[in-house]
């Protein structure tokens, strides 16, 4: 089931809200780049509707609603990804905020990663329907392992997470990713200064600093909000801690 074609207006209305990068866009799908986008994306919500009732992969199914939820609001953190990079998306669930980023950012090159055998290949699946092969990597395990080992830790300059845990967990979570001076861009919601002032430990010892927030204007997305944060040093090797702990006794 695509998207109706009726969505499309409200899909241009709010481009402007989004800071995609139009000259590559047109380079990779055409002059008509917003309406071949569109389509990728109706292709997307067509796999999850599919999946859907065997996976409950989420519980936004309506059109209008879907693409602002989970496709618009994944991209207000493009402004923030500078171009020819690349980034982990972590928990990345039913692949958002990485399959819309991959999707309306062709320079970039996309890790997803996720704990659940499932949610990988569905995720997998999705990116070969949508011909993201080649810069699209699907990566399963769970932070607490994959963060100490060589091949990952400190080895992206952006990471990206949209729904996954307060705060403070998700700093212990993602850190150990980051590259130093990378930046971990988090979508939040309208109770962010909480959490923030919730991370601020966490934020010593791991060694970050929040620079910016930055709130949708749009109302569909009811304050939806991207907060930026850097990692000033390379982090402690004690985090993250075993599995468990970081989200059962955050720092």
């Amino acid at each position: 089931m695509p998207f109706p074609a009726d969505l499309c207006p409200a899909w241009r209305q709010a481009l402007p809200d989004l800071g995609l990068p139009e000259t590559r866009l047109k380079a990779t799908y055409g002059e008509a780049w917003e309406k071949a986008l569109f389509e990728q994306f109706s292709r997307f919500y067509a796999a999850v509707m599919a999946t859907n009732p065997q996976m409950n992969l989420t519980r936004i199914t309506e059109p209008q609603a879907f693409l602002y939820r989970h496709i618009i609001d994944a991209l207000l953190l493009s402004r923030w990804i500078p171009a020819e990079t690349a980034l982990a998306d972590l928990g990345s669930g039913l692949g958002v905020p990485a399959l819309p980023l991959a999707l309306a950012r062709p320079d970039l090159h996309i890790t997803a990663l996720e704990s659940a055998g499932k949610k990988c290949r569905f995720i997998q699946q999705t990116a070969d329907l949508l011909g993201l092969h080649d810069r699209f990597t699907v990566l399963q395990g769970r932070c607490e392992e994959l963060a100490h080992q060589k091949d990952h830790r400190e080895q992206f300059p952006i990471i990206t997470a949209r729904a996954l845990a307060a705060l403070p967990t998700l700093l212990e979570w993602s850190f150990p990713f980051l590259k130093p001076q990378g930046q971990l861009l988090a979508i939040k919601g309208p109770r962010h200064p909480e959490e923030i002032a919730s991370a601020q430990r966490a934020l010593t010892l791991l060694k970050g600093k929040v620079s910016h927030t930055e709130t949708s204007a749009l109302p569909q997305l009811n304050g939806s909000t991207v907060v930026v944060i850097q990692k000033l040093a390379p982090t402690p090797s004690a985090y993250p801690r075993s599995q468990g702990l970081p989200s059962s006794k955050p720092l």
